[in-house]
């Protein structure tokens, strides 16, 4: 795993939008403590022939924040066959918890991924 921080439009999401978790707007917090109690977000790099360079697993509300604030988004850059450790690299729990020993883990966020592109993709100037 290799910390990194992004711009937020290198990243290609499955998901629109975030969700809304946080007691008060997550761009608040941002703007006024920056990204330093915040959870960085996993990522994946996506193979060249697709539009983004990273592929989002994980952090929908942090990627929109950190577009919408125009700042770079803190982020934990994995390799398509590492395990992922909540304890160790300190991320948020989230619903694919379970599954990141299982095989396929990558290929599915590739696959919800070009879903989306396909589908829902809006254009970005990178």
């Amino acid at each position: 795993m290799i910390k990194i921080e992004l711009n937020p439009r290198q990243i290609g999401i499955w998901f629109p939008g975030g969700l809304k978790l946080h007691k008060e707007p997550l761009e608040l917090v941002i703007k006024r403590e920056g990204w330093k109690n915040i959870p960085r977000v996993p990522i994946f790099r996506l193979p060249e022939e697709y539009n983004h360079t990273y592929v989002l697993i994980d952090g929908h509300s942090r990627h929109d924040t950190a577009t919408k604030i125009d700042t770079l988004l803190p982020c934990n850059l994995y390799e398509r066959r590492e395990k992922i450790d909540f304890e160790r690299d300190n991320l948020a729990h989230f619903s694919y918890k379970n599954q990141f020993s299982r095989e396929g883990f990558y290929e599915k966020i590739l696959k919800l991924y070009i879903i989306y592109e396909e589908n829902f993709r809006v254009e970005t100037n990178l």
